[in-house]
């Protein structure tokens, strides 16, 4: 089954299979430059691990004082540092909203 494309990739050749804005392709990423290739992306790891840690603690307080909002907030920040350090292992770094117009990254966070 195909599903009604919307957004910025609905004419794109090399349709999903997926509702809505579905996940993008390795390659369909790099060429529309959203991750690029680079060599001390390696680097990146430590410092992205350690801001998903600390995301997930503020979390677990936010948990304890029932402010699930902010608890939400906080996990998404650390699923999102603990995500990109597959990219990173790859030798890649993602590209910040700045650069990229429309396509939505999430920015290294200023907590590090």
């Amino acid at each position: 089954m195909t599903w009604p494309r919307t957004g910025p990739r609905a004419a794109s050749a090399d349709k999903h299979d997926c509702p809505g804005d579905a996940p993008m392709r390795w390659q369909e990423c790099l060429d529309l430059g959203l991750i690029r290739p680079d060599a001390r992306a390696i680097e990146s790891i430590p410092g992205s691990l350690a801001s998903a840690a600390r995301f997930l603690s503020a979390a677990e307080k936010n948990v304890a004082i029932l402010e699930y909002e902010m608890a939400h907030l906080a996990t998404y920040n650390s699923a999102s540092h603990s995500i990109r350090t597959f990219l990173y292992s790859a030798g890649y770094l993602d590209v910040l909203l700045s650069q990229c117009g429309t396509y939505l990254t999430i920015p290294r966070s200023s907590i590090s």
